[in-house]
């Protein structure tokens, strides 16, 4: 596997050109990026075409010009459940500017996750798929048109809760349908009490990103690669039997909401990403 850095810290602390030099200056050569986050209001207001394309061309050329190649763009996984504030057609369109957005920043991919539903009615399962296909469908039309694929992210099971998109069946039944690839995240497989090696080997062909993050037993927020519950031998594991077609993905961001308070620090942000940089090269045995 090759290695990459979510950008989301970086470009919220220091905006996308200086964001992406540290990123370059730690060894980074590759980066995912989140369109579906708080500071990108195209999405929530009545932004042009023009306007959102613009916007999101400026990110993906500050990448460039750092000397860094975009994956991937995630998007949201909260986006189909939201109908309070937005009606699903409203949310639906929201998917498809998220292919145009990602599309704009010259990334490879928009990955995205399944929907889901904190019901636990019995038709749970056939509405996730039902409503997962229905947005796919559109952003597929979209992403045709723009050149760009789609990639699905693992969903969440859990006790009394079964949404589609948990297994590697499953994720492999959207990639036959969508022509797409799957981004792996250990955490949403843990909090599914999957097995990790069964889910990640299952996709194998069809992996573009592994997301390396972990989480704390207690509270299940997202913490330091292999400081948290975790078994990181099966991720190492997996990630070291798999090609130079998919990228390990360090989760900076998550990791730096336990450091906020020293954004304005130059010492520790260089030092806890030199960290999780070494850490990553570790991880995908390139070190």
């Amino acid at each position: 596997m090759k290695l990459a850095a979510q950008s989301d810290f970086f470009i919220k602390s220091f905006g996308p050109e200086n964001g992406f030099k540290k990123l370059r200056e730690i060894g980074y050569e590759s980066v995912s990026y989140n369109i579906a986050d708080r500071y990108d209001e195209p999405f929530t207001t009545e932004w042009t075409e023009e306007e959102l394309k613009n916007r999101f061309a400026a990110i993906g050329k500050a990448a460039r010009d750092s000397g860094l190649e975009m994956v991937y763009a995630t998007a949201n996984c909260e986006m189909y459940n939201d109908l309070i504030v937005h009606t699903f057609d409203a949310r639906k369109k929201m998917c498809v500017r998220f292919v145009q957005a990602a599309a704009a920043m010259g990334c490879k991919y928009i990955a995205l996750r399944p929907a889901g539903f904190n019901t636990t009615h019995e038709d749970a399962w056939e509405l996730s798929k039902k409503i997962s296909f229905e947005v796919f469908d559109a952003m597929k039309a979209e992403a045709d048109k723009l050149g760009i694929g789609l990639a699905f992210i693992n969903n969440v099971r859990r006790a009394k809760k079964y949404c589609f998109g948990c297994t590697a069946e499953e994720l492999l039944e959207l990639c036959d349908r969508y022509g797409g690839k799957v981004v792996i995240d250990p955490v949403n497989a843990y909090n599914a009490h999957e097995r990790l090696d069964k889910l990640i080997n299952g996709v194998k062909d069809k992996l573009i990103g592994l997301v390396i993050s972990d989480v704390e037993s207690t509270i299940k927020n997202p913490f330091m690669p292999m400081m948290g519950s975790i078994d990181y031998t099966v991720v190492i594991g997996c990630a070291q039997s798999i090609g130079d077609d998919a990228y390990a993905v360090m989760n900076c961001s998550n990791v730096f909401k336990r450091y906020e308070d020293f954004a304005d620090s130059e010492g520790v942000i260089s030092s806890v990403n030199t960290l999780l940089y070494d850490m990553g090269k570790a991880i995908v045995g390139k070190n």
